[in-house]
């Protein structure tokens, strides 16, 4: 009974992780936090940021945003109303483990006044004449006053210098952000489980000799990181068509073996 209610546990995990989240709001140059959420798998999961959408006028770039230390958190300030698409891409020993999406609709900053001033009625010189004081148009008839003597006398007015106004620069061509080890073919219809990847052959070898005596098919693979230029060891444990077999597998290894397991499918010899 145990054994089911783990392999149930395990893909509602996954779901949850593969799953889009809500779309959020925000406004225009308000900091909007993003938070990708940890698998628990030790100090090798790395975490890298996309910005998938955004606004055809937004200049905004992941360069302009403040990570934490861990990549784990986000903070972006958005600068045109729209829609704005964020993904957090997370692998392991170069190899996609899962990604999380953040969609937030961003509404703009409006606090003018579309108020308008009423128009205040003409008054003539005779009408102010007769205005009995005290009434609201006293003040009228001194503004009709003030005018027509503005009239009668020749003001010099210095012609005011309008700065030319510099034209945007042009927007930065956001960098993509290649996943290492991305690019290495592998079987879809095969799953195998990751246990430890190595950049010395002998200390993969240390690891695959203890998990073969106790009892596992461990094997060795050697793993060529095109974007980095680097070679790495993998030491994996079995080959699964069933990817819950082999979930729940994983999760018996790392629990007796204190290791941090993850499920990829089978990768192809280099």
């Amino acid at each position: 009974m145990k054994f089911y209610l783990n392999i149930i546990l395990i893909l509602l995990y996954s779901l949850l992780i593969s799953c889009g989240g809500q779309t959020d709001t925000g406004v225009v140059g308000e900091s909007i936090i993003l938070q990708a959420e940890s698998l628990e798998s030790g100090d090798d999961l790395e975490i890298t940021w996309v910005i998938q959408e955004k606004p055809e006028d937004s200049w905004l770039n992941v360069d302009d945003a403040e990570y934490s230390d861990d990549m784990a958190t986000a903070t972006f300030i958005p600068d045109e109303p729209g829609t704005y698409a964020f993904i957090a891409t997370l692998s392991q020993y170069g190899d996609e483990v899962s990604s999380q999406t953040f969609t937030y609709e961003i509404e703009d900053d409006d606090n003018g006044d579309d108020s308008q001033d009423e128009e205040r009625p003409e008054v003539t010189e005779e009408e102010w004449l007769n205005t009995t004081p005290g009434t609201d148009s006293v003040t009228d008839a001194i503004v009709v006053v003030t005018e027509i003597v503005a009239e009668e006398v020749a003001i010099e007015i210095e012609p005011v210098k309008i700065a030319k106004k510099e034209p945007p620069p042009p927007p930065r061509k956001q960098k993509k952000q290649a996943i290492p080890g991305s690019k290495i073919p592998f079987d879809v219809e095969r799953y195998t489980i990751q246990v430890a990847s190595r950049n010395k052959l002998k200390d993969a070898e240390k690891v695959a000799a203890d998990l073969i005596n106790a009892g596992f098919d461990a094997y060795i693979q050697k793993a060529y990181f095109i974007e980095t230029d680097q070679i790495w060891y993998r030491v994996r444990v079995g080959s699964y068509n069933d990817i819950a077999i082999a979930k729940t597998v994983a999760e018996s290894l790392g629990q007796t073996h204190d290791l941090s397991t993850w499920i990829d499918h089978v990768r192809i010899e280099q």
